[in-house]
């Protein structure tokens, strides 16, 4: 595995993490039952 593809990819969750709210973040804001259930 290339540790290039992997930074990628880990920067890839983190961007979309940030335009749709921090979903991976429950301890910045609360997230719905819900949200935690789809994990």
């Amino acid at each position: 595995m290339r540790p290039i593809l992997l930074l990628g990819i880990l920067v890839f969750l983190v961007s979309a993490c940030g335009q749709r709210g921090p979903l991976y973040l429950p301890k910045d804001k609360p997230v719905p039952p819900a949200a935690t259930d789809t994990k």
